[in-house]
């Protein structure tokens, strides 16, 4: 069975949607699923940041359809490798004593910020996914 990857940042407007696109662009598949810790947040905003989708657009993927989810314990048990793209810090305590194998990229959060800290994070992105790809 394939493994199912959760990439998990703050509000998942901008971190864990590239992540998500770029592993599903790269591996031609939909085994990786992204969440945000804020809950608050996808109460707001159900699409990802317009600049997010922006520099992804530039890499030919388009991420302007996705949803943005809070993050939760299903969300939890359902996978099987979880990406953390903030510090474990900002992370709730359910998801930092999870059994469940958990990496911490700590990626800066582009949010409020220029365009080119949006590519920035991306490229961060991008390089780290395929490591794991």
């Amino acid at each position: 069975m394939a493994k199912k990857i959760l990439f998990v940042c703050l509000g998942n407007l901008v971190r864990s949607q590239m992540a998500e696109a770029y592993y599903n662009h790269l591996t031609r598949s939909k085994k990786a699923s992204s969440a945000g810790i804020l809950g608050y947040v996808s109460e707001k905003n159900n699409k990802p940041s317009k600049k997010a989708i922006k520099v992804m657009k530039e890499e030919g993927i388009d991420i302007s359809k996705s949803d943005v989810t809070a993050l939760d314990l299903d969300i939890i048990d359902e996978s099987d490798e979880i990406y953390v793209l903030c510090s474990k810090q900002e992370c709730p305590y359910y998801l930092r004593n999870s059994e469940k194998e958990t990496n911490y990229w700590d990626i800066d959060d582009p949010i409020g910020k220029s365009i080119e800290e949006y590519r920035k994070a991306r490229d961060q992105i991008k390089k780290l996914v395929l490591e794991i790809v």
